[in-house]
């Protein structure tokens, strides 16, 4: 390349050199290695000058390691080669990370120069650098190292990149040698450094991790150390490497070429007086000081510690004849030397072991132990040579094998305990225990504490899988090396394989079908070396039915044996339980039927049944009924194929001699079921498949009974009576039905197995005995034993219902429960006839069932017949019951009243709730007594008494009844009850039937011409505010013909308190068919008839009336209809009245219509109607009207009369006041409510307690605002309202209700406290509408009516007053006596011989305190002996 050429490659344009470095004939791929990408490209050129051989330029460096650098370039070409040299200078702020950005976050990152300058020159192998350093804050140890120094810098720098070996591309990364100044010294103290120099180092290293050259940066800072011994100067090269600036430096020294020195120099040399050693353990020859290491704080670079190694010529015997310590080095570091020094250190040696093993032995001063490992490189060690020096014995029981890793530390104990140590090592070699056992890495543990022992370990290799096992050794000969382990995770091995090769090593083992498909894992080995016994267990995943179970095997080598169990996991209250199952498997070779069995521990939590069985069978728990928790003895399972059978055996038993009532009679033995047990089968067993599995069952498992088995769930038992002994099986599941096993079993619609006994037991006549299982839904299941029996003896025969003994099957806890559901009694004797019965019911008190006994007993002779009710239950307040009676008997009294039977009764902790008008019929205490009871309906009968007279602690009620008649035409009947306790209530109940005329029996069975029953019922309830009487027509009445049946009701209802005080009805018939009843309202049947004349005409009529707060109404209906085939003919009127009183005003409707209609057939169904009808609507005053004719072709309205009545007027104020309101003087009433009054008269209250005072004003017209005189009071929240018949809406009017209190003619209203009384009153006065209205409340609610009057309390200051302690004090001196008091001891009291009491004595004395404690009292003691008191008073002898 000529000079011209270059011009032409090295052209700036547009101020920017770009040169592409290769096409430069010379350059070298060392320079071009700086650039990336082989280009040199500079910015902003500002010179390009042509030089003889070239070209120069200059600009700014925008490539390589020039960047941002000012930059000369200058190229020159001869003999064809071109060569090139960039001179750059940068600026303070310039670093090598500008130049190489490997360099970053390294100590290049922290390096500013002065004048930094670089040179690359093509004919060199380098580029140079030279610049001074600038010395940061951060850089001070730097500073104070090298103190008072200028920081030239200089060096060179190379590149380094891959290596094409490597086969892949590397970074190019830079390799600097820096050097700085030299020949400073630093005083330390204790040395003086002298010849100070440091280089900055980059070396190219290569990380593994990243695959690429990286550069390791650091500061290499050298010197020496002049020293004198014996007066002897030497010098001792040192240096320290800094890596980041708040490092410490560490200074390390070699002072080997000083030769041997004393213990006493070396302590001098570090400033110490001497350096000890704590072991038992002196130097007394020579030692050599070689390593010497000082560490400088950098901060201060004052020195902060020195450590010095010294080699010894001494041997230490630690333990005798065992452990010998040779070529012991001793280090020594004093931390602080210069200030409280520390002094440390660690002594270290060789321990031969062997013919030519070697540990390398250590040991810190500041802890009581040696250690050390086996040292590389040396001959090899016998685990024999180990056990021999260490033991002294024969080392036969160890293996003949190599050491190849050998850790030992010993424990130096306080004295005089003897040394322990321990050691681990690791062998080269496999163990062969036995021709067909070998193990493979194996390892031995070394102890001494006191004895030496050795143990082993190893892997024991099977099937591909390694099992870490582990041994210490019994000399006896059936055990020596014992050893013990098991697989690790994820290991697996399957089972045939590892019986294949244990056939193999060891002889053949069976190993049974259904299992040889398994996988084992968590294999458990043991192998004795003294009986050559190989012990296998394993876990596996068992798949049975559609689960699996952990199957856990053992096989033993020596007994040739193979035994299996199943560990489910079962949820329980308590939480999981994890039952063990022993295996049976049959041993036929090909056979898939296997059995497990379970024995229950006592404190084994109880699972539920199918919780258990669906762990292992799911499609036979599938058939087992939830909830079933029982205490269990023992549990089986049985597989073979598709069929699944588990069984579980209670632990109970049912016992019929504890029986109520008859168990004490059946004194034979066990007399019941035992034992019990559950079975679910997954699917149908023949006779043949149940006995090949009675076969494969443990002994201690009861066999299953004989024959077929259908699938499902089933109770099973053996019926034990005496000594009869019978089996019987009861399916429980729905589909199922139980296989005869005799022929006197048979299975009843409710569940229930019975077997027929028909024996007597003494007195007991047995007729049979069954079992069942009770699963209702919400309840708890039971399995029951029912016994149907019965007692009989001199005519008395007892009779049991639902007699049965069952057990809970969902609490294990649970005792059997004896039941008995009722009990009949009949007698016959004579003319006395016995007969009734008792039943077993339960009561629902505060929501828990409560058992309760209820009965009816009938005795009857040929005069009267006598009959009782009853009730009894415990409550936890104490028993609660009722007896009722009733005598049929005629007791007489005059025709219009004759006597014919009475009833009583009471009851305790028992609330009467009467019942409802239309049910008084059929109320049982009622029917009971007129003997209107519908026979066998005792159940039902009990179920009525034990909702009317429920449970009730603190009630107690009272009943007295009488029937009786009316010239033999009316037969009455009533009942007054009385309830006290948390309330009181009385009731009247009755009941009347009239039958016209009065049957003869001497006519026969002749239909009565009437037969009218009337039920009646009055209440009064002052708690609840109300008085009732109602009266209601009984479906048993009618007249004429029992097809014309009577309806009708009547009530009458006032409240005086509550929510509905001033509401009252009276009614009979009910109310105007657009009235609104109120819910308080009772409910009214139509006054009326309902006849079916014949199959073509019905009459029915109805009428009614009633009176409330509001309105009158009244109304009456009639309608006939004829029906004949295809002609209809009817009839129908109505009319209805509403009236209100004030103003007087009346409304009324009225409606006929008669009408037929005739169907025929005519080329299809036609029917013709004809009807005429009328809509009446009328009023007044004044009277007038509107008729609405309708005739069927045509309809029309005539409108007669005024036609002003329609809409009420208002009337004055003075006519509604003299009309509806009493008299002015009568308006207002005060009543003393509270007080306690004695002497009252008149007007006059009496004398009064103030505190308890109490008047009540009441006011028949309500208040808009009430005053106490002149002070406004605090009124209701219904102020304004209306007076409906005057038309005065409200806030058009005011009413104020003044009180005025005087004391004399002083006002004392101040005194006392008002509290508003509010009411409700009738809307039809105090409202807004002025005619009544149907649809609205007939009352206005909280309306203002008086106020009750209270004393204001005295008032409590907030402060207590005080009073001066002057005013106690007296203005004069006081008279002061000593001892003017003393104490006297009362003489000792001494009993008189004559104990006679003296009455006469000190008589007056009690008369006259008696006389002012009350003066009427009279006190006689004549006739008192001491015998009449409790405790006699003694006579003193003193007096």
């Amino acid at each position: 390349m000529t000079p011209d050429q270059l011009r032409g490659i090295v052209t700036a344009t547009d101020g920017r050199l770009d040169v592409q470095l290769d096409a430069l004939t010379g350059i070298s791929a060392f320079f071009t290695g700086f650039f990336p990408a082989g280009r040199l490209v500079l910015t902003s050129v500002t010179t390009t000058a042509a030089t003889a051989d070239g070209v120069t330029v200059t600009g700014t460096g925008a490539s390589g390691p020039f960047t941002g650098m000012a930059v000369s370039a200058t190229f020159a070409a001869a003999g064809g080669t071109v060569t090139a040299l960039v001179r750059a200078t940068g600026d303070q702020n310039w670093t090598f990370v500008d130049a190489f950005g490997v360099l970053r976050h390294s100590i290049f990152d922290s390096l500013r120069f002065q004048g930094p300058a670089l040179v690359l020159d093509s004919t060199t192998a380098v580029m140079s650098f030279t610049g001074t350093l600038i010395i940061t804050t951060p850089m001070a140890p730097l500073d104070l190292l090298l103190p008072g120094v200028t920081h030239t810098v200089t060096g060179e720098i190379t590149t380094v990149t891959g290596d094409p070996e490597l086969g892949f591309p590397t970074s190019t990364v830079p390799d600097i040698l820096l050097y700085g100044p030299q020949g400073a010294s630093l005083d330390l103290g204790l040395f003086t450094l002298t010849d100070l120099r440091y280089e900055i180092l980059g070396d190219p290293t290569f990380d593994y991790d990243v695959v690429d050259y990286a550069v390791q940066s650091s500061i290499v800072v050298t010197g020496s150390v002049p020293v004198r011994v014996a007066g002897v100067p030497h010098s001792a090269l040192l240096y320290t490497e800094i890596f980041g600036w708040g490092d410490s430096v560490l200074f390390v020294a070699d002072f080997t070429d000083l030769g041997p020195l004393s213990l006493a120099d070396v302590a001098a040399f570090t400033g110490q007086s001497s350096l000890p050693i704590p072991f038992d353990f002196d130097v007394s020859s020579p030692v050599v000081l070689t390593d010497v290491r000082m560490l400088v704080a950098p901060k201060t670079m004052t020195l902060s510690y020195i450590s010095v190694k010294l080699e010894t010529a001494e041997e230490w015997q630690i333990v005798e004849d065992v452990l010998d310590l040779q070529a012991i080095d001793l280090t020594f570091r004093i931390d602080s030397p210069l200030s409280g020094a520390r002094l440390s250190g660690v002594l270290s040696g060789l321990f031969g072991i062997g013919a030519s093993g070697v540990l390398e032995m250590s040991a810190n001063f500041g802890d009581r132990s040696v250690g050390g490992a086996l040292r590389s490189g040396d001959g090899p060690l016998s685990i024999r040579e180990v056990y021999t020096d260490f033991t002294g014995q024969d080392p036969a029981p160890v293996p003949d094998l190599a050491v190849a890793r050998f850790d030992f530390g010993l424990a130096f104990p306080p004295a005089p305990q003897p040394f322990t140590y321990h050691g681990f090592l690791e062998l080269v070699g496999d163990w062969k225990l036995t021709d067909q056992l070998s193990l493979t890495d194996v390892m031995f543990s070394l102890s001494h504490d006191p004895d030496t022992r050795f143990a082993a370990m190893a892997t024991f290799v099977i099937q591909g899988v390694g099992v870490a096992i582990g041994a210490s050794y019994d000399p006896a000969p059936d055990k020596q090396w014992e050893f013990s382990g098991a697989s690790g995770p994820g290991q697996q091995i399957a089972i045939g394989e590892l019986f294949q090769t244990l056939a193999g090593n060891f002889g053949a083992i069976a190993l049974p079908t259904p299992i040889s498909q398994l996988v084992i894992e968590n294999l458990g080995i043991e192998v004795s070396t003294g009986t050559k016994r190989l012990y296998l267990t394993g876990e596996a995943l068992f798949p049975i039915d559609t689960a699996s179970a952990d199957l856990t095997i053992a096989i033993d080598t020596a007994q040739r044996s193979f035994t299996a169990s199943l560990v489910v996991s079962v949820p329980t209250a308590h939480g999981p339980f994890t039952p063990r199952f022993d295996l049976l498997f049959a041993q036929q070779e090909t056979a898939t039927l296997f059995t497990a069995a379970y024995s229950h521990a006592t404190g084994d939590p109880v699972p539920a049944l199918k919780d258990l069985i669906a762990a292992l069978l799911p499609s036979a728990a599938a058939y087992v009924p939830d909830g079933l928790v029982v205490d269990l003895n023992d549990t089986f399972m049985a597989v073979d194929g598709p069929a699944k059978v588990f069984g579980a055996d209670l632990a109970i038993t049912l016992d019929l001699s504890h029986l109520p009532v008859f168990g004490d009679h059946l004194d034979l033995g066990v007399m019941g079921f035992d034992p019990l047990r559950l079975v679910a089968l997954s699917a149908a067993l023949s006779a043949t498949e149940v006995t090949a599995i009675n076969g494969q069952l443990p002994t201690a498992i009861t066999k299953l009974p004989d024959g077929d088995r259908a699938a499902g769930f089933l109770v099973s038992g053996k019926l034990k009576l005496g000594v009869l002994e019978q089996p019987m099986a009861l399916p429980v599941s729905p589909a199922q039905t139980a296989p005869p096993i005799t022929s006197k079993q048979t299975q009843t619609a409710d569940n229930t197995l019975w077997y027929k006994v028909q024996r007597s037991f003494g007195p007991i006549q047995l007729d049979r005995v069954g079992v069942a299982y009770l699963h209702e839904p919400g309840q708890p299941a039971r399995l029951s034993v029912r016994v149907d029996a019965s007692v009989s003896a001199g005519g008395l025969t007892l009779s049991c219902d639902g007699l049965s003994a069952s057990v809970s099957l969902a609490d294990p806890a649970a005792l059997p429960v004896f039941d008995l559901a009722g009990l009949g009694v009949s007698y016959t004797g004579g003319p006395v006839t016995l007969s009734g019965a008792f039943l077993r019911n339960t009561v629902t008190y505060q929501g828990k069932p409560i058992p309760s006994y209820s009965g009816k007993a009938v005795i009857e002779t040929e005069t009267f017949t006598l009959g009782a009710l009853g009730s009894y239950l415990q409550l936890p307040e104490g028993p609660s019951l009722f007896v009722y009676a009733f005598l049929n008997y005629p007791i007489g009294g005059p025709a219009f009243f004759f006597v014919e039977g009475i009833a009583a009764g009471f009851g305790y902790n028992r609330r009467f709730i009467a019942p409802a008008v239309d049910q008084i019929a059929s109320f049982p205490l009622v029917a009971e007594a007129v003997g209107t009871t519908v026979p066998g309906t005792l159940a039902t009968e009990l179920s009525q008494l034990a909702d009317a007279l429920p449970p009730s602690p603190g009630d107690v009620f009272l009943a007295a009844g009488l029937r009786f008649t009316s010239f033999k035409m009316i037969d009455s009947f009533l009942l007054v009850t009385a309830g006290f306790g948390h309330r009181f209530e009385l009731n009247v109940l009755g009941l009347s039937t009239l039958v016209l005329p009065v049957p003869d029996a001497g006519l026969g069975d002749v239909t009565p011409v009437a037969e009218i029953q009337l039920a009646m019922k009055a209440s009064f309830m002052p708690d609840d505010g109300y008085f009732s009487l109602l009266a209601q027509l009984t479906s048993n009445s009618y007249l004429l013909s029992r097809a014309c049946r009577l309806t009708g009701g009547f009530a009458f209802v006032t409240w005086f308190a509550g929510d509905h005080d001033g509401d009252f009805v009276l009614t009979v018939g009910g109310y105007h068919p657009h009235f609104t009843k109120p819910g308080h309202y009772p409910a009214v049947p139509r006054l009326g008839f309902d006849w079916k004349v014949s199959d073509k005409l019905a009459l029915k009529g109805s009428a009614y009336f009633a009176l409330t707060p509001g309105a009158l109404m009244a109304g009456a209906a009639l309608s006939a209809t004829y029906e004949d085939g295809s002609l209809r003919a009817w009839f129908d009127a109505g009319m209805d009245f509403l009236i209100a009183w004030q103003p007087y005003h009346y409304e009324a409707a009225l409606h006929i219509s008669v009408g037929a209609s005739y169907t025929f057939s005519f080329f299809g169904s036609h029917t013709i109607n004809v009807h005429v009808g009328t809509d009446v609507r009328f009023w007044g005053p004044d009277f007038g009207g509107t008729a609405y004719i309708d005739l069927d072709v045509i309809s029309f309205t005539i409108t007669f009369g005024s036609s002003g009545g329609a809409s009420a007027e208002p009337v004055p104020w003075n006519r509604f006041r003299t009309a509806q309101l009493p008299a002015a003087d009568k308006a207002v009433t005060v009543v003393l409510r509270g007080g306690a009054p004695q002497a009252a008269a008149g007007t006059y209250l009496g004398t009064v307690n103030p505190a308890e005072l109490e008047l009540l004003t009441d006011s028949c017209v309500p208040a808009t605002s009430g005053r106490s005189g002149t002070t406004a009071l605090t009124g209701t929240g219904a102020l304004a309202f209306a007076i409906a018949p005057v038309g005065a809406k409200p806030g058009t009017f005011t009413s104020v209700q003044t009180i005025n209190i005087t004391q004399g003619t002083t006002p004392v209203n101040a005194s006392f406290r008002f509290e508003p009384v509010a009411k409700s009153l009738p809307a039809a006065l105090w409202g807004e509408e002025l005619t009544p209205t149907l649809s609205k409340e007939a009352l206005c609610e909280d309306m203002l009516t008086g106020y009750v009057v209270r004393p204001t309390p005295p008032v409590r200051p907030a402060t207590t007053s005080s009073l001066p302690v002057s005013s106690l004090q007296s203005a004069t001196a006081l008279f002061v006596e000593h001892h003017a008091f003393e104490w006297v001891p009362l003489p000792t009291f001494t009993k008189a011989a004559d104990q006679t009491l003296n009455l006469t004595a000190g008589a007056q004395t009690r008369d006259a305190i008696a006389g002012k404690l009350r003066p009427d009292l009279l006190i006689d003691l004549n006739g008192l002996a001491p015998a009449d008191f409790l405790l006699a008073p003694e006579v003193g002898a003193n007096g």
